[in-house]
């Protein structure tokens, strides 16, 4: 968010506590068309990786903010932002929950000579089989 110099027209962005997945709150930033609909301070209920979370709006963005993924601009006027999370003990989690977080981290950051559909199917039939493992 420094980086691309993306800045809110209420509240404020995301700080460092707001990244630790123990929070009972968990913070999310909403694009500026969603201005009308969101309020600063406001709780929602949302769903992440399976898992239920209590989110309030601290923030929404500036109109037209973007960041460059390296081929395009991406604009962030309807998005919604949650922190990426960050856990001490990753294995103190739930084996699922593990390794959706895992794809959650390395998503997009996978340099390899086989195709996006190539990466993703092989992603998939190992969490599958790890899946079955865990739940046999």
């Amino acid at each position: 968010m420094d980086h691309f110099s993306i800045r809110t027209h209420q509240g404020s962005i995301f700080r460092a506590g707001d990244y630790d997945i123990n929070n009972t709150i968990i913070p999310i930033v909403a694009g500026y068309e969603y201005k009308d609909y969101l309020q600063l301070g406001q709780i929602l209920d949302v769903g992440y990786m399976g898992i239920d979370l209590k989110c309030k709006v601290i923030g929404i963005l500036e109109k037209h903010s973007f960041y460059n993924d390296g081929y395009s601009l991406k604009y962030l006027d309807r998005v919604v932002m949650l922190p990426s999370f960050e856990a001490e003990d990753i294995y103190a989690h739930d084996g699922t929950f593990m390794l959706r977080l895992l794809w959650d981290k390395t998503s997009g950051y996978i340099h390899s000579s086989l195709s996006a559909n190539s990466i993703q199917e092989l992603f998939t039939k190992k969490v599958y089989n790890l899946t079955w493992n865990l739940m046999s």
